[in-house]
């Protein structure tokens, strides 16, 4: 399957950056709820799949995947990133 042709859903602002706002905010750890509400409330459009993997790599990192919010917000938090300022 052609990437070009694929829709895949992408946030705007990324999703881990706006996860990683409201937990500076909160100042302690989000629970899973807080997460799936925050990530049910985000924007979100449907975009190529290639432009999605375009837009990653000029950003720097990859997003967090609608799919699996709870486990690679999880991930993302105990690994060294730090969203772009």
């Amino acid at each position: 399957m052609n990437l070009a042709n694929t829709l895949t859903l992408m946030f705007v602002p990324a999703l881990a950056v706006q996860l990683e706002q409201a937990e500076s905010h909160k100042r302690e750890a989000l629970t899973e709820v807080e997460v799936l509400r925050l990530t049910a409330q985000a924007t979100k459009f449907p975009v190529p799949a290639s432009l999605k993997a375009n837009l990653e790599d000029s950003r720097g990192f990859k997003d967090i995947s609608p799919g699996r919010v709870w486990e690679e917000w999880q991930q993302r938090r105990h690994s060294q990133w730090q969203p772009l300022a």
